[in-house]
């Protein structure tokens, strides 16, 4: 009997880990490849919205689902992508990059270590939905960009 317990009790403290480190996880993501922005929102209820933009095709992508932590990966089950998020974000690793947690494509592995290629979380003061900045063409005068905000 008291095998039974002490197994119950290691479950439910492993449950209450899970469950705590799946909180820490949780929150708004961003990658920035300099002329393309992906936001990343991991709602704590276990859904996920995503949204890709280009400098010249403001919506370039975006995605929605479900997630769900397996040890050091999030895994994303879509019900809805369209354009360059089809198939894009499936498997995203869970890594501790500059004292933050961030997110790293399990495609993109072979890049650990170069902060370049992973999702880093949006601070408090950044904008929590995907905005577009509107780039002007170099030949152009230049002109402030837009920051219009895209309501998902």
């Amino acid at each position: 009997m008291k095998p039974l317990v002490l197994i119950f009790c290691l479950s439910a403290a492993l449950a209450c880990a899970d469950e705590s480190r799946k909180r820490d996880v949780a929150g708004a993501y961003y990658y920035d490849g300099m002329t393309q922005v992906i936001n990343l929102a991991l709602l704590p209820n276990g859904n996920y919205l995503a949204h890709w933009s280009l400098d010249i095709f403001p919506d370039n992508g975006s995605a929605s689902g479900t997630w769900r932590l397996e040890s050091d990966e999030v895994h994303l089950t879509p019900k809805k992508e369209e354009g360059a998020l089809k198939g894009y974000l499936r498997v995203l690793l869970v890594r501790k990059l500059e004292d933050e947690w961030t997110l790293l494509r399990s495609e993109d592995v072979k890049f650990e270590g170069n902060p370049f290629f992973y999702f880093h979380p949006r601070k408090p003061n950044q904008s929590p939905e995907p905005t577009v900045m509107l780039v002007t063409p170099r030949a152009e005068p230049r002109v402030a960009p837009s920051t219009a905000v895209a309501h998902l």
